[in-house]
């Protein structure tokens, strides 16, 4: 009988051996090769997911993201039943920090992709998908603290294209 792969979960832990080599050397010493090297598979298993390194990159991109975003929702679910605009921006803004391993790696690895985006299309186009979102999220929470009287009511968030 085949052995049965979990494909996505290979995929996570490839994503997280890259993380490995950017918080310690940085993205762009994360080749291919090095990056199959720390999860402890050959070149050609990592090439059987991920067909190129930019491929990787934004499939471990996203996937920390998605670990932010979780780990964010979290915090806010802990909140009480009708958090406040405040309580959600302060959890979300908290949760961003690099206060423990998992988020301290999270920001070395978020500034090494933006970092990059400066001169990379493929992860500049991810970055004007997901930053906007965010921005729009926090101007939406200022507008509802205003509208309940928790801030001034010129406070006017407004959302800049970025990237």
């Amino acid at each position: 009988m085949p052995k049965k792969v979990d494909h996505e979960a290979r995929r996570r832990e490839i994503s997280e051996a890259l993380w490995r080599i950017t918080g310690s050397r940085g993205l762009d010493a994360a080749s291919l090769r090095d990056v199959a090297a720390e999860a402890g598979i050959s070149l050609g298993r990592l090439q059987h997911y991920f067909r190129t390194r930019d491929e990787m990159l934004i499939f471990a991109l996203r996937h920390i993201n998605q670990l932010a975003a979780d780990r964010i929702r979290a915090r806010i679910e802990a909140l009480a039943e009708e958090p406040t605009p405040r309580e959600v921006l302060r959890a979300c803004l908290t949760g961003m920090l690099p206060l423990d391993d998992n988020s301290r790696i999270g920001v070395l690895v978020g500034a090494a992709y933006y970092a990059r985006a400066v001169h990379d299309a493929t992860l500049r186009a991810e970055a004007r998908n997901g930053i906007p979102q965010l921005g729009a999220f926090f101007a939406d929470q200022l507008r509802r603290a205003a509208e309940r009287g928790s801030c001034r009511r010129s406070v006017r968030p407004r959302i800049r294209r970025c990237c």
